[in-house]
């Protein structure tokens, strides 16, 4: 993929280049960097993961590409790590951690955001964590088991703020078990379980300190992206049965057996039968998954966005209970029936991500087709991004201040800010970026101009506005802009097949 990364990615994209800049050229001020001026709403963990893998995208040509292997990695973490906890849920075939993994390689969600530098995977990781930690407790111990909980809530607080909300029936689960230790077998005795204990401070701490130095931004943001003036470009406020069924649907699209999501309340009955009838691991296991299924779906239909990602971090608890489930049935068969269908799916799945299932087959696609639109876009345009990079970088050496007047997939302050930092370990010049408010008014712009002299003014023609379908609400307010400065600036030549155009205001 050599296109060019839209917002959000771009966003962590460039953290994780300013970090390693940062880290090589100016170390004292690291620790600060991270804590005050990344993401200060946003989790920093995939982008300080992502730092490390900035200097081998220098050496082989590609940073980006370099960025996306850490998130592989993370991948192949998940379905390792799933496989490993459904093999210890006293499963009656050997089948059933390769039919779990199976299941989740073949989420077309999951092969999305294997190969999208966002958090949704680092997340997915730490839920699969924790549902580690709770079917093993009993053979760990209370003491690693404690540790690894600590590392994996870290992890997923690292990841996304959200994260709890994913894992927190089975963490209580946890808690409950190491509440009825004695306080002795939490502390660490043997050599391993003390450098446990000291790998799960180095997790904790660092986080724990970023949230609290971060805790206005952060509760700021939870509630804008959930229920305030953020969330409303992304779902709209409806009643909770409806949003349910939304959610359902969502989980439905996942899978060429929707019926796994759409039998949500017989999965909550079935498990509640096997805890009375077996006192089992599993059936508790099941208890807990299915009940932090039903958490998600509550607190999902209590918010306002409608964003497929959402629901991803419900994969885990669904795949427990669906894996354990077919187990309990006696007849292989159905557990071999259910390895052949998520194998059809997944080569579907593979075959639909590169472009090669787009017409064919129209039964399997039905639930196949990706829902994220989130993927980067074709890279045309990443020449010119390029040359708009080393000219702003001059403008901004001559004291002008770079001012970007549109914010689409491919033109915004973050895919801008990362070009121009990527070029900045290269050795040009780097330059800030500014744009307006999205909710600013066109009555609010000749004031916004009057106090900003010397200005690099970036936009797009109209006839480019009107193609970009992604953000129709902040076309009017563009076109005001171009409009304003175009009486007032001078425009300067700029060869450009995608509409781009720069203007100097004085």
């Amino acid at each position: 993929d050599r296109g060019i990364w839209p917002w959000d990615q771009a966003c962590y994209a460039l953290a994780s280049v300013d970090l390693w800049w940062t880290l090589l050229h100016d170390p004292a001020s690291y620790f600060s960097y991270i804590s005050e001026a990344v993401l200060r709403c946003r989790a920093p963990g995939i982008s300080v993961i992502g730092q490390f893998f900035v200097p081998l995208g220098q050496t082989f040509g590609s940073i980006e590409r370099f960025l996306l292997l850490s998130i592989f990695i993370q991948s192949y973490l998940c379905l390792f790590l799933l496989g490993a906890t459904i093999q210890r849920l006293e499963t009656r075939s050997r089948l059933c951690p390769y039919l779990a993994i199976l299941i989740l390689a073949a989420t077309p969600l999951f092969a999305d955001m294997s190969r999208t530098f966002l958090v949704e995977q680092l997340q997915l990781l730490s839920v699969i964590y924790v549902y580690w930690v709770l079917v093993g407790f009993e053979d760990r111990g209370a003491s690693a088991s404690f540790s690894h909980l600590l590392i994996a809530v870290s992890l997923g607080l690292a990841a996304k703020i959200s994260s709890p909300l994913y894992c927190l029936v089975p963490a209580c689960f946890v808690l409950y078990k190491l509440i009825r230790r004695p306080l002795i077998d939490l502390l660490p005795g043997k050599l391993r379980e003390r450098i446990l204990a000291l790998v799960a401070a180095a997790f904790l701490l660092p986080v724990a300190f970023w949230y609290v130095h971060n805790l206005e931004y952060v509760l700021f943001a939870a509630r804008d992206l959930s229920v305030g003036t953020m969330a409303g470009y992304y779902g709209s406020a409806e009643p909770i049965p409806q949003k349910l069924i939304h959610w359902i649907q969502d989980l439905a699209r996942f899978s060429l057996v929707p019926a796994m999501y759409y039998l949500l309340p017989l999965l909550v009955v079935i498990p509640l039968y096997l805890k009375f009838k077996e006192k089992s691991l599993r059936s508790g296991i099941m208890i807990a998954a299915v009940l932090q299924s039903l958490v998600v779906l509550l607190v999902l239909s209590l918010s306002v966005p409608e964003d497929v990602r959402y629901v991803y971090g419900i994969l885990p608890s669904l795949i427990v209970v669906y894996t354990v489930l077919v187990s309990t049935i006696r007849n292989q068969i159905y557990l071999v029936s259910a390895l052949a269908v998520f194998l059809i799916q997944f080569i579907a799945v593979s075959l639909s991500s590169f472009g090669n299932l787009q017409n064919g087959l129209p039964l399997l696609t039905r639930y196949i087709n990706h829902e994220t639109k989130i993927l980067s876009l074709p890279g045309a345009k990443v020449d010119e991004l390029n040359r708009l990079v080393r000219l702003a970088a001059a403008s901004y050496r001559e004291g002008y201040r770079i001012v970007l007047g549109v914010n689409y997939p491919w033109l915004n302050p973050n895919t801008l800010g990362f070009y121009a930092a990527r070029a900045k370990l290269d050795g040009l010049n780097w330059f800030s970026i500014e744009s307006w408010k999205v909710d600013m008014q066109e009555s609010e712009l000749p004031a916004w101009f009057s106090t900003r002299k010397k200005v690099l003014f970036i936009t797009l023609s109209p006839r480019a506005m009107d193609e970009e379908k992604s953000v129709p609400f902040a076309n009017r307010l563009n076109k005001s802009a171009l409009e304003y400065v175009e009486v007032r600036g001078k425009k300067i030549p700029f060869e450009s097949d995608s509409g781009l155009l720069i203007y100097k205001i004085p």
